[in-house]
């Protein structure tokens, strides 16, 4: 007892010792992810260097000698402030979440990957002009710049919130911004969700004259759906699938999301500065960090300021020299679900102007963390 009375000091300054070094080692990898707010680059791929200057509303303003270069400075500075969001937006679009999140985010992943937002974002590309695919291009080469300079330079791991995840980053390319794209549009209409919501009222046994007051041509869509209703009947859901099917759609589609996203203007003459005035709310859900990153950049024909996305090179909401714009809901029907007809004599068959036609089936697979890897066929 008096030994370990003796001894105990010097074991708990020990471990306090044990504590700090750690602590003060975790302190000191942080602290190198922390951006640099006053950066010059110079790189092999680029003619000159590329000024970024940060200022105190964390706001980079980035000058360069060609367009190209700008952008290049752009994908720098986003993936120097938020490398983990960005990530965390390219494995959403793409359906890669469980890789790192296990088995919560199946269901979502599978419903990304059935929307295959990335074999869409590689036709697109294909077909973008000259200029846009630069401007892509040099955007993607700035990040995979920053993504090498963490690694040769033991700047962390790039990011904090890599300390709580995996630090896993695959090099970027202009996919994986287009494919961001599709799913910010995705997440800005909510068709498909209404198409849901007016089906499931018109194969419910709702009094014509109520659903008269929310959709028209009642008795024609019912007519319509009359054999899909039929259908439905003979099949049966598990309480498993209505389980997996119920995930949470709000980060997709704020409720009445388009009401509430719109876009003012005032002349000069209706303003107090004597100053043209615009103001937009873009209505996109809310995160921590925003999904939004103000930046400025000094392009060749007129410098321009507004806010980003990171992962894109694009100011949604913005000004130039010459004029300022914003972006908005838009309430265009842009998304439709249907109903496939099968053949009743091969389920592996449906209906198509030219007659019967076989499925084209492919096999999906999702990695998941500390669990097996899922196949499923869309």
């Amino acid at each position: 007892m008096k030994l370990l009375l003796k001894i105990f000091p010097f074991l708990l300054l020990g471990l306090t010792l044990i504590a700090l070094i750690v602590s003060g080692f975790f302190v000191f990898l942080s602290y190198q992810s922390l951006p640099k707010y006053s950066n010059n680059l110079y790189s092999s791929e680029i003619s000159s260097k590329i000024s970024i200057n940060t200022d105190l509303y964390a706001v980079p303003h980035i000058s360069a000698n060609s367009n190209n270069e700008v952008f290049f400075g752009l994908g720098y500075a986003h993936a120097q402030e938020r490398l983990w969001q960005m990530n965390y937006l390219k494995r959403l679009s793409q359906g890669r979440l469980s890789e790192i999140n296990g088995p919560s985010t199946v269901i979502l992943d599978s419903f990304m990957k059935t929307l295959d937002l990335q074999s869409l974002s590689k036709k697109i590309y294909q077909n973008l002009s000259p200029n846009s695919k630069d401007i892509l291009l040099f955007y993607s080469k700035g990040i995979n710049f920053r993504l090498n300079e963490i690694q040769t330079e033991g700047l962390g791991r790039g990011s904090p919130e890599f300390f709580f995840q995996s630090p896993e980053v695959t090099p970027w390319t202009p996919i994986d911004s287009l494919t961001i794209l599709k799913l910010i549009e995705f997440i800005s209409s909510d068709k498909a969700l209404m198409e849901i919501t007016q089906t499931s009222l018109l194969l419910s046994k709702t009094d014509e004259q109520k659903l008269n007051h929310l959709i028209e041509n009642v008795s024609l869509f019912r007519s319509k759906l009359n054999s899909v209703s039929s259908k439905l009947r003979e099949q049966t859901t598990s309480k498993k699938s209505k389980a997996n099917l119920n995930f949470n759609t709000v980060s997709f589609s704020p409720v009445n999301g388009g009401f509430y996203s719109n876009i003012f203007a005032a002349d000069s003459s209706r303003s107090a500065s004597k100053k043209s005035l615009l103001s937009a709310n873009l209505f996109l859900p809310l995160s921590s960090p925003s999904l939004w990153m103000l930046a400025h950049l000094n392009l060749s024909e007129t410098p321009v300021v507004g806010v980003t996305i990171p992962g894109l090179p694009l100011i949604f909401s913005g000004k130039n020299n010459n004029l300022a714009w914003g972006s908005s809901f838009s309430f265009i029907d842009d998304q439709d679900l249907y109903f496939e007809k099968i053949n009743p004599l091969n389920n592996q068959e449906y209906l198509s102007p030219s007659g019967y036609k076989k499925f084209n089936i492919k096999k999906k697979l999702i990695k998941v963390k500390n669990s097996p890897t899922i196949s499923y066929s869309v």
